[in-house]
């Protein structure tokens, strides 16, 4: 009776952690989200403001997209306006919930998209559909951006040359008022003032 016991207790731990761990496989399916992009997300909704994120995602754009205009983005929101002003690098009329993942599509079609087929998801043999590298897309009128995930290239580091961004100038107060870092710090975060700050200190640092 002691072993039972023990061992229905150990047998509890393990149904509840194994659980656990199938409502999150569940829950990745149903956005068609592995958990590195569900960070990347969260990383994205804390640089989203900031303007090297924004100088990045134009770079990207750039080499996926040669020669093509950066394009307008809009917002969903009634009157969205960001607290930003227009000659900044991050979009006056576009906001963090404007941003759609691209490969997020129906209930069914995720759900396809990560077992296969309906008709093999309780097959031993049953599989994911495609060749995991290319995925169906959300449709072209909800993704403004038309860029693959994460849409500023994640590791991607800037060229100051690139054709879309070249004469973009990081220097100007916009771009270093709106600067971050790599963990989305900025320059308020170490102490500094920028509405007291002589901006001219900071050019070309």
């Amino acid at each position: 009776m002691s072993i039972i016991i023990i061992n229905t207790l150990f047998s509890s731990l393990v149904y509840l952690t194994v659980g656990i761990l199938a409502l999150r496989i569940i829950w990745s399916m149903v956005n068609n989200k592995t958990m590195i992009e569900s960070w990347e997300l969260e990383r994205i909704e804390e640089q989203f403001y900031t303007g090297r994120f924004w100088f990045n995602i134009r770079s990207n754009f750039a080499k996926i997209y040669p020669g093509k205009p950066f394009p307008k983005l809009s917002s969903w929101k009634l009157h969205y306006r960001s607290k930003l002003s227009e000659n900044s690098l991050v979009p006056y009329d576009f906001s963090y919930d404007d941003f759609v993942f691209p490969y997020s599509c129906s209930l069914y079609t995720n759900m396809v998209s990560a077992m296969g087929p309906i008709y093999q998801w309780f097959w031993p043999w049953g599989g994911p559909s495609g060749d995991g590298i290319h995925f169906e897309r959300n449709t072209e009128d909800e993704d403004q951006l038309q860029l693959p995930f994460p849409p500023d290239g994640a590791d991607f580091e800037p060229n100051v040359h690139d054709a879309e961004v070249s004469s973009t100038r990081l220097d100007s107060e916009d771009v270093i008022k709106t600067w971050s870092n790599g963990l989305g710090e900025t320059l308020t975060d170490f102490g500094v003032d920028l509405e007291t700050e002589n901006i001219e200190t900071y050019k070309h640092k």
